[in-house]
């Protein structure tokens, strides 16, 4: 399916967001402690963490679960790996609102999820999707039950020695996601941004509170 897409070398920064210490999160939200306080103490527990600790976040999708294999996502069934990200800071927030946020809000403190945007440098071949859209309607298909079109482009890039896929974001109009197949393409992780996303169970709605 890649097979008439030309490579192309690209060097850029990319961006996803991490959850931070949601068992500490839930610890302290837990024995009364209330947004601003939590806040502040997980500052502190940040400021302890040691550089090596980036380079492990970058690590981590390339390490397969024991039982599993590797994360799952819109371009891997969990048999290949891939460092989901996005070429915008934006649209890393928007890809994890909708994958990552209430899922990590459910299981901290029931209300906040404590994140951290961090941004690293890639530097390798890619195909870019972005102009074949309209005929790849499945790239930014919402369903799950719609990934299996991506898997197989996720599949086929990787059996190719492909380093990434430049891809439409499913979840922000304009936005550009990055799927990365091989960790050594990474480079220079950087802390850029810590935020806590506020869950307001009236409303439904997501707010970033920085």
């Amino acid at each position: 399916m890649l097979e008439h897409i030309p490579d192309q070398l690209l060097d850029t920064r990319t961006f996803r967001y991490a959850v931070q210490q949601p068992d500490d999160q839930k610890f302290l939200h837990e024995h009364g402690l209330g947004p601003e306080e939590i806040r502040e103490l997980l500052d502190l527990l940040r400021e302890r963490r040691l550089l090596t600790s980036l380079e492990q976040y970058l690590d981590g999708p390339f390490r397969p679960r024991a039982s599993t294999g590797y994360p799952s996502g819109r371009f891997s069934d969990g048999t290949i790996p891939v460092f989901y990200s996005a070429l915008e800071p934006e649209t890393a927030e928007a890809e994890a609102i909708n994958l990552q946020v209430k899922y990590a809000i459910e299981n901290a403190s029931g209300r906040l999820a404590n994140f951290m945007r961090v941004s690293c440098r890639f530097s390798g071949q890619t195909k870019d999707l972005r102009p074949y859209v309209s005929t790849m309607t499945y790239l930014t298909a919402s369903s799950t039950s719609d990934y299996r079109q991506c898997r197989l482009l996720g599949s086929e890039a990787h059996h190719n020695g492909l380093d990434g896929l430049t891809t439409p974001s499913a979840q922000r109009s304009g936005g550009t996601c990055l799927p990365v197949f091989r960790r050594p393409v990474l480079s220079d992780p950087q802390e850029e941004r810590a935020v806590i996303f506020s869950w307001d169970p009236a409303t439904l709605a997501i707010q970033v509170m920085p």
